[in-house]
């Protein structure tokens, strides 16, 4: 078994164990009280396990097996138990699912379900079972498909809700299986194609045997057959067991079967006959009186009981909806039982009927309105000649129901009722009104107070919602699908209106639906659709006149009632588009009376409500509209139809006696939103009383105005004259009320006027901000419908054109017969002027849309040309200023559109000649010569007019106009100063075009006529802005002339004279240029002498054009051409350029020509500065054009006196005091220094020249006698002073300028130079200086300003050329002397200038305060710069002989001694400490040198001859002077001095001391005397360091005094005072001629020793008081150093003890022992580090306390 089931699928095996599963489950129910079921159960387990041994086609096992495995489950239902019940269905619906079941165990399992169903036992499982049972297969058929069916048709009966409705649910779902079997069946073909004879006798008896039928269709017939039967209250033939069965649940499901299976009864006759001769019987016996209640009422006029009759409401429901599936599906079928149930619907309608039972019908013929549903009915009905008008009566009953919705009518027929719709559509009241409707009225009435958000319909009070969204939401049926109700439920108000709005609207949708699909869809053009209606079979086209001729009244009356009545926007506009397609149906199908009754109706909806309008009145006919048409056959009786004609003209009768505009009726006006407020506009067929009251526009107006222009846009083609004439009127009031007017210049287009604006028409009208967004729109759409009428045939062209002539000339016969208003009474003036106006925008509306019209047609304009110019001449000689401008405006449109139509046929045609003129050319001077007569007319707007054109010709035509060019700019020239702004604008704008698009086309003999036209706006003062953009024109012409240069030229050459220039060119002195260069002359002429026109911003403009032009297009001039645009116009340009702005006012400018102050910035704020700006302009183009031609000018003759002009024009700007004008002729001087071409040595004068200009520049500018002078002064009375930028860009121009003049560059030129920078470095920084912010900034963040960086780079620059060139290399001392004097700024000190600074002493000249504290840091940083470059310098080149015989190492100490004298004095503490620091490197490399060099030597060079002393004894002075000014200087320092750096100081302190010791002490015999002892009291002055405090206390214990410095002092003395003789000869010096070497004291060690000597004994004579006077110890430094002095005074004696005889002087020795008493005297001290010493020097004193021995005596103890 395991194995087995192994092998099964899961779904098999599932089943099996599901089925084993409910065995052991029924086994364990009836264990106790069934033993037989449980027995069975046992056994089907053991029988199930077989099963699923046997080979794997499981479910053929099952299915045989079926019968004894189902039988325990059929035991355990027959035992009643709920649950063994259930376990059993589920099992037997397990097997169904599987289809396991065979034809046997089916039988039984309906047998036990039939015992069940009688027992009442789980009757849902049950049903559940059976369904399954007959929709998984078809086991069950004939008599057990009756039997399944007549139990579930016993449990639909039962009491229990549940399960009737379940049982309900279960038999729909298997009738629906059982002709489903019927579909599947018939799909597959029968067996044998004998056919058997139907006999329909034996079918109505219902003894018929539907042998013919294959077993599911005759299961399906029987069941049909007996449910027929049950519904008519018959007994079934084929359901047995079922005796009766509801009326209403049969009538479902015949509908039900009707809807799903129609198939059925078009294949099966015995379906089809049932259904005629049955089930429509039976439908018609139903709708008889027999099914309907009788209840008695009172008469309360005779108090008689009267009997009426009351349909029964779940009958009733269910017979509509069953004739409305028999009318939709089977009206082929069912003609004539069609067409008594259509009219039982009509009748339904009556107003007699029971509200819900019109709704009902209402919603049946809403569900079977199909296209195809009446097409048949217009064919089977409306059109046969003796048959009933099924497809009219419908409609006109829906028309007569509507209005009955807001009449309340009683009843009537349907002829005289759609006359009183039509005739009583603007009654104030309705015409009959019951008892019982007055407060329905009322109630009503008041719902109108309110807005309601949904759709609605009001009309004379009556107001009716509608019940669905028309755009949104599709309409639902309500009454119809109440199937489960047994009364009629109350339906929500306005059901029955909207129903039959629905069917309406489902009429015309389907009726366009028939007419456009034989029309074909993608035909929408309306002369299309004409052709096709013309091809179309005679009879669908007789089909389509009959359905439109049929619903044209009823549709017509409907839609004009509920367009009236509509109070919804997209209502409005459903039935507005309804009535567009029917209108345009109308017209292709010749219905005219039909077509203008709609366009009638749509225009009275589009005006307010009362507004009379005669044209609107159909009442009489005009002669087109009463002519029959012969040719058409039509098979429609006149007499059944309703005359429209009297119909409309009852419709539109209005009470015109005077009655206000503003009604008090409520309405459906009410409810639309307003958007205007105006007046009538007056029409000569009325009198004046009716004219004046006000009249409002709603929304809904605008809406219906919309749907004229669609119409008349899309549908022209089918409107005849007196349509257009409908239409236009009506549009031209519209216009009026809502203030558009006609825009000129537009071809007819209209816009919104603004308030109090002439014409008149927005001074009537108050439009809301609502609108305004709609009316352009509006507006579109208005010339839309002219802009179509190109599409219109020749006949309709003509029609719409004859309404718009005939519209305007009614406006200018009432505008002439009311142009006097003087001539009438005070009371009508008003009036006739109000009228007047009115007439000028009638007349402008018929005149923009005539000419509209015309331009949309110019292809065809000879077909209306002479009607259209006509009017238009006698328009434009209207007195009126208004008319003839607007007449003027229309010929000129009209020309200009003209004239570009010809433009496009003279492009079409092929010419085959040159010099033959085309058709289209002959066209353009004919259309031309209107405009040609305005220019003789003087008024300013008639200029306007002709301007306006001219520009307008030019953009559209400008490309075709070959001749003419010099009247054109003739025209466009003729400007002068009596001409406003406006007209040179507009002229302008002519010539801008001109330039733009048309250069190429203009003749070459007019071009200097263009040049000169262009000028001449450049010129004029009335526009600046047109001034401006003038001379950008004069660019283009320019880049023009450049492009096309070849070809101008060929057609110069090809000419036979020359050009005719004006008398300027003529007068040129390169009067033999040739042609095309004498243009070019012109145009630069032209471009000068804007340059220096009175305004500022021309002359900008003008300049920066002329260079441009110069500079881009000046390489296809020739050198001669070159020659005259240098002297002919850029240098006379230049002069008088300076001469204007020399005599310029300084004065600020204002502006006297307006209120209002202009304001100027204030570097633009006087004529002189406005000057310099076109100074500026002028120099740098000049200069930049010399650069950029210079390798074509360098050639000429005469170029040394261009370049010598231009310098010297640079040069005079350069020393012009605006700083503008200076430093941008200084980057002009820099520009042409830049050159290459003149860089050889033929042209060094060139250069030579260039360097004179630029000394004499800087010379003029920094030529300052005394800097205080400038500080602190009145800048109004100070003199001029540059600025630094102008300083800083003079230096920078030197570089480029050296590269030039560098080989023939002197000690001379040196000189001037160095002259100009230290002036430019020396001039003051004024506060006037616009860079004074920058410079204070620099002074804070950066080392050195531009100028003194740039300063500096000039000298490194240089020095670097020096170095190099040996030929140079003379000029090494004046860098030095440069440099050195660059390093006096860092200490404030203008150095003199350099051949002043090397030979003499510096004398101090201090920096001016101010200046100074303005620039401390850049100075220090520029003086330390030049100091280091100095000493680099120097370490270069110390052993150079120029450097050596020029002293630059005596040079170095002066200028250095100025800052270590200073020291803490210098305005930068590490300007010193530089200077120390490059002292002793300068020290260190020049003192050998000096030692080794004392010669005298001649420099001699090419260029140079210099003699120089190398006698270095000159130093030695100024060597000493810093050293003593250094190291014990006058300023102190700071009091917040750190520790660190008092240590720092000292060191540096130590290393001057150290150098003394080092390199100058050791070679004393080579220095002079004066030298050495300056040295050696500087070192005694700094060996004691306690001689620079004379107080005993420390009363500055935080501050150090220099006790290395004093160490290093002494023990320098020290160290050459105890060295021997012998042990360093070369350090002693002769003090006599007759003392030999080995015998000779030094006098270094003299001094030395006496110095000591002297100052140890100031020491310990002071330390001896101040121990005595003071009780406190001394301090720590006084301590140590009477212990260092001791100490060293005890080593003194050693060492002068060891000393030869007779080498110490006796005063020495007298010193020293002059010193043991106070030594004696320090004997009281407490400090222990004192008595040390102390002690020692005593026991060195023990030697000297005996006279010493003599020589001789020396010498005798000696020989003992």
């Amino acid at each position: 078994m395991e194995k087995t089931m192994s092998e099964l699928s899961g779904n098999d095996r599932k089943l099996l164990e599901g089925i084993e599963q409910h065995y052991h489950q029924l086994a364990a129910e009836a264990k106790k009280k069934h033993s037989p079921v449980k027995e069975a159960s046992e056994s089907g387990i053991v029988k199930i396990r077989s099963v699923s041994k046997r080979p794997p086609n499981l479910k053929s096992a099952l299915m045989t097996e079926s019968a004894e495995i189902m039988e325990p489950f059929f035991m355990g239902c027959d035992t009643k138990v709920a649950k063994m019940v259930q376990i059993s269905l589920n099992a037997i619906q397990k097997l169904i699912i599987y289809e396991a079941v065979s034809q046997t165990a089916a039988n039984n399992l309906l047998n036990c379900l039939w015992n069940l169903m009688e027992s009442g036992v789980e009757e849902l499982k049950l049903l559940q079972t059976i369904t399954l049972l007959i929709t998984t297969n078809s086991l069950v058929k004939s008599e057990s498909l009756a039997k399944a069916l007549s139990l579930c048709f016993r449990l639909h009966f039962t009491k229990n809700s549940t399960t009737n409705n379940t049982a309900s649910a279960t038999i729909r779902q298997l009738v629906s299986a059982v002709f489903e079997r019927v579909q599947t069946e018939d799909q597959i073909p029968p067996e044998s194609n004998k056919v058997h004879d139907i006999k329909f006798d034996d079918i109505k008896s219902g003894k018929y045997i539907p042998i013919s039928l294959r077993a599911a269709a005759s299961d399906a017939f029987f069941f049909f057959q007996d449910l027929v039967q049950l519904v008519n209250a018959e007994q079934p033939f084929w359901l047995t067991g079922l005796t009766e069965m509801t009326r209403t649940f049969g009538l479902e499901l015949l509908e039900l079967i009707f809807s799903s299976f129609p198939d059925v009864f078009y294949k099966h006759e015995e379906f089809s006959f049932l259904l005629k001769e049955r089930v429509c019987q039976l439908v018609i016996k139903l709708f008889s009186p027999n099914t309907k209640l009788r209840t008695q009422t009172l008469n309360l006029q005779t108090n008689a009981m009267q009997t009426t009759d009351k349909p029964f409401w779940p009958i009733t429901v269910r017979l509509l909806r069953i004739v409305s599936v028999l009318i939709q599906k089977f009206y082929t079928m069912l003609i004539t039982e069609s067409e008594i149930f259509l009219s039982l619907l009509i009748k339904s309608l009556e107003p007699d009927k029971p509200n819900w039972q019109r709704s009902m019908a209402l919603e049946a013929l809403y569900r079977m309105i199909q296209p195809n549903l009446i097409s048949c009915l217009c064919r089977f009905y409306d059109m046969k000649p003796h048959s009933s008008k099924i497809f009219r009566d419908i409609v006109n009953a829906l028309c007569i129901y509507i209005k009955s919705q807001f009449l309340f009518v009683d009843s009537s027929t349907t002829q005289s009722l759609i006359a009183s719709i039509v005739n009583n559509n603007h009654n104030s009241s309705p015409s009959v009104v019951t008892s019982s409707n007055s407060s329905i009225n009322s109630s009503l009435n008041s719902m109108s107070n309110t807005n309601s958000p949904t759709p609605a319909f009001l009309l004379r009070g009556v107001y009716i919602p509608l019940l669905f969204n028309t755009t949104k939401i599709k309409y639902k049926p309500f009454f119809i699908e109440q199937l489960d109700k047994l009364e009629a439920p109350s339906a929500p108000e306005g059901h029955g209106l909207s129903s039959a709005f629905a069917c309406v609207l489902e009429i015309v949708e389907s009726l366009t639906n028939v007419i456009e699909s034989d029309l074909k869809n993608n035909v929408n053009d309306t002369n299309e659709r004409i052709e096709t209606v013309n091809t179309l079979t005679e009879e669908t086209r007789l089909l389509h006149e009959n359905l439109l001729n049929a619903s044209c009244c009823g549709i017509l009356g409907a839609f004009s009632l509920l367009l009236d009545a509509s109070t919804d926007e997209s209502v409005t506009e459903l039935i507005l588009n309804k009535m567009k397609k029917l209108a345009s149906l109308y017209g292709i199908y010749e219905l005219d009376e039909a077509r203008d009754a709609t366009l009638t109706s749509i225009c009275k909806s589009s005006l307010p409500p009362n507004y009379s309008l005669s044209v609107l009145n159909l009442s009489q006919k005009s002669e087109t509209d009463s002519k029959s048409k012969s040719n058409r056959k039509t098979s429609l009786d006149k007499s059944d139809s309703i005359n429209i004609t009297n119909l409309i003209s009852q419709q539109n009768s209005q009470n015109t006696s005077g009655a206000s505009y503003l009604g008090t009726n409520e309405s459906s006006e009410t409810r639309q939103q307003v958007i205007a407020v105006g007046t009538p506009l007056p029409t000569p067929s009325l009198p004046q009383n009716v004219q004046q009251g006000p009249v409002l526009l709603t929304s809904k107006n605008l809406q219906c105005m919309n749907a004229i222009l669609n119409v008349a846009n899309s549908d022209g083609s089918v409107l005849s004259e007196k349509s257009w004439h409908i239409i236009l009127t009506t549009l031209q009031h519209l216009v009026w009320i809502l203030g558009l007017k006609p825009t000129n210049g537009s071809n007819g287009s209209l816009k919104i006027g603004r308030s109090g604006t002439e014409g008149g028409a927005s001074s009537n009208a108050l439009i809301t901000t609502a609108a305004m967004s709609d009316l352009p729109m509006l507006s579109t759409m208005l010339s839309r419908l002219f802009e179509s009428s190109q599409h219109l045939k020749t006949e309709s062209l003509l029609h719409l054109v004859n309404a718009l002539v005939k519209l305007s000339q009614e406006s200018m016969d009432i505008a002439y017969n009311n142009r006097e208003p003087s001539l009438v009474s005070i009371e009508m003036q008003w009036h006739l002027k109000r009228d007047i106006i009115s007439v000028y925008l009638l007349d402008q509306f018929a005149v923009a849309k005539l000419l509209e019209t015309a331009i949309v047609n110019l292809n065809r304009i000879d077909i209306v040309w002479k009607q259209v110019t006509s009017h238009f001449l006698e328009v434009c000689s209207h007195p009126h200023i208004k008319m003839r401008e607007w007449g003027v405006d229309a010929l000129c449109n009209l020309v200009k559109s003209t004239l570009s139509q010809t433009q496009t046929e003279s492009k079409s045609e092929t010419e085959a000649d040159n010099n033959r003129e085309t058709t289209a050319t002959v066209k353009q001077f004919m259309f031309l010569a209107p405009l040609q007569e305005l220019s003789y007319i003087s008024h300013a707007d008639i200029r306007q007019k002709q301007l306006d054109c001219v520009l307008q010709i030019l953009q559209s035509n400008g490309d075709v106009l070959t001749y003419g060019w010099t009247q054109i700019f003739e025209i466009v020239g003729a400007i002068n100063e009596t001409q406003n702004e406006n007209l040179i604008r507009l002229s302008f704008q002519c010539l801008q075009l001109i330039n733009a698009d048309f250069l190429a086309l203009i003749p070459s003999n007019c071009l200097i006529l263009c040049v000169d036209t262009t000028a001449k706006f450049g010129s004029q003062i009335q526009e600046l802005n047109a001034s401006l953009t003038a001379i950008g024109l004069l660019w283009n012409i320019a880049d023009f002339l450049h492009s096309n240069q070849n070809k101008i030229k060929s057609i110069f050459e090809q000419n036979a004279s020359k050009q005719e220039l004006s008398q300027t060119d003529k007068n040129s002195i390169t009067s033999d240029l040739n042609d095309f260069d004498s243009l070019w002359m012109a145009l630069f002429r032209r471009l000068g002498d804007l340059c220096i026109d009175s305004r500022a911003s021309v002359r900008k403009s003008s300049a920066q054009t002329l260079f441009a032009t110069l500079s881009t297009h000046g390489s296809i001039l020739e050198a001669k051409t070159w020659k005259s645009v240098l002297w002919d116009v850029l240098f006379p340009l230049l002069d008088r350029v300076k001469m204007l702005s020399e005599v310029a006012t300084s004065d600020k400018i204002t502006d006297t020509k307006s209120s209002s102050t202009i304001i100027i910035h204030h570097s633009r704020n006087t004529a002189q500065k406005q000057w310099s700006e076109t100074q500026v302009l002028v120099l740098s183009g000049v200069s930049r054009i010399l650069s950029l031609k210079l390798d074509l000018l360098v050639n000429t003759d005469d170029f040394y006196k261009t370049w010598t002009l231009l310098l010297k024009f640079i040069e005079s700007s350069a020393l012009n005091q605006n700083s503008e004008v200076s430093l941008s002729a200084l980057k002009c001087f820099q520009e042409i220094l830049c050159l290459t071409k003149c860089g050889n040595n033929e042209n060094q004068t060139l250069w030579d020249a260039a360097w004179n200009s630029w000394y004499h520049i800087g010379f003029t500018t920094t030529q300052l006698k005394d800097t205080s002078d400038f500080v602190n002064k009145n800048l109004d009375t100070s003199p001029y002073v540059p600025s630094q930028a102008f300083l800083t860009s003079l230096i920078q121009i030197f570089p480029y300028l050296f590269i030039h003049i560098k080989h023939k560059f002197s000690e001379s030129d040196f000189n001037k130079l160095s002259l100009v920078l230290q002036n430019t470095i020396s001039v003051p920084l004024m506060n006037s200086d616009a860079s004074l912010p920058y410079m204070l900034s620099l002074s804070m963040a950066e080392p050195l300003t531009p100028l003194q960086e740039n300063t500096l780079f000039v000298v490194e620059t240089l020095q670097k050329e020096i170095l190099i060139d040996p030929d140079l290399h003379p000029l090494l001392p004046s860098i030095f002397n440069q440099y050195l004097a660059l390093s006096c700024y860092a200490v404030n000190i203008i150095p003199p200038h350099l051949p002043t600074f090397a030979k003499t002493q510096i004398t101090p000249q201090l920096i001016a305060g101010d200046v100074s504290a303005l620039n401390t840091n850049t100075y220090t940083s520029l003086g330390e710069r030049a100091l280091k470059n100095a000493m680099a310098l120097y370490q270069k080149t110390a052993n150079e002989t120029i450097i050596i015989k020029s002293n630059i190492l005596h040079s170095i100490i002066k200028t250095l001694k100025i800052s270590l004298c200073l020291k803490y004095s210098c305005p930068s503490q590490s300007t010193w400490k530089l200077s120390v620091n490059t002292l002793l490197t300068a020290l260190q490399i020049g003192l050998p040198i000096a030692r080794n060099n004392r010669n005298i030597d001649v420099i001699k060079t090419n260029r140079f001859s210099i003699c120089i002393a190398s006698d270095f004894n000159r130093i030695w002075a100024d060597l000493a002077l810093c050293f003593d000014g250094f190291l014990f200087p006058i300023s102190k320092p700071a009091s917040t001095q750190t520790l660190e750096e008092q240590q720092f100081d000292e060191s540096l302190d130590v290393k001057i001391v150290e150098l003394i010791r080092d390199s100058i002490m050791p070679f004393a015999a080579q220095i002079p005397q004066e030298f050495v002892l300056q040295v050696v009291s500087l070192l005694n002055k700094g060996s004691i360091h306690s001689a620079t405090n004379s107080s005993p206390v420390d009363t500055e214990s935080t501050r150090k005094l220099r006790e290395e410095f004093a160490r290093t002092c002494f023990e320098t003395l020290l160290q050459f005072s105890f060295l021997a003789p012998k042990g360093n000869p070369g350090l002693f010096m002769s003090s006599g001629n007759d003392l030999t070497p080995d015998h000779s004291i030094g006098i270094v060690n003299k001094l030395a020793v006496t110095s000591i000597l002297q100052r140890f004994n100031e020491v310990v004579i002071k330390y001896v008081e101040d121990e005595r006077l003071c009780p406190c110890p001394l301090p720590r430094h006084r301590m140590a150093e009477i212990s260092f002095v001791l100490k060293a005074l005890a080593t003194l004696i050693v060492s002068l003890k060891k000393a030869p005889l007779g080498s110490v002087e006796p005063h020495v020795w007298d010193l020293l022992i002059r010193l043991y008493p106070p030594i004696v005297d320090c004997t009281t001290s407490n400090s222990i580090q004192v008595n040390r010493s102390l002690r020692e020097v005593l026991h060195q004193y023990s030697d000297l306390l005996s006279a010493p021995q003599t020589t001789s005596q020396k010498a005798l103890n000696n020989g003992c």
